[in-house]
């Protein structure tokens, strides 16, 4: 993943902002927004207890119904017609 790092001072206008940031390139042209009311944070380290893991690997390895995307939205089209 790349990482960009913050001057002090884009620091401080994101820190002091509330909902969306618009974040421009130097030569004028959007590089996106960014929401300050969505907090993502990535672990450092694994919440899952061993037992959940073989459990998970397990049932990933049991053969089962598979479905494929189109079934699966021609499923749900039918349920809930337009």
């Amino acid at each position: 993943m790349t990482q960009i790092t913050l001057t002090a001072e884009q620091a401080q206008l994101l820190g002091d902002s509330e909902g969306l940031v618009r974040v421009y390139l130097p030569d004028g042209k959007s590089a996106g927004t960014l929401d300050r009311s969505v907090v993502v944070e990535t672990p450092t380290e694994c919440t899952f207890s061993d037992e959940e893991i073989q459990r998970a690997l397990a049932d990933a390895a049991t053969p089962g119904p598979r479905r494929t995307t189109a079934e699966v939205w021609a499923r749900i089209r039918s349920r809930y017609p337009s």
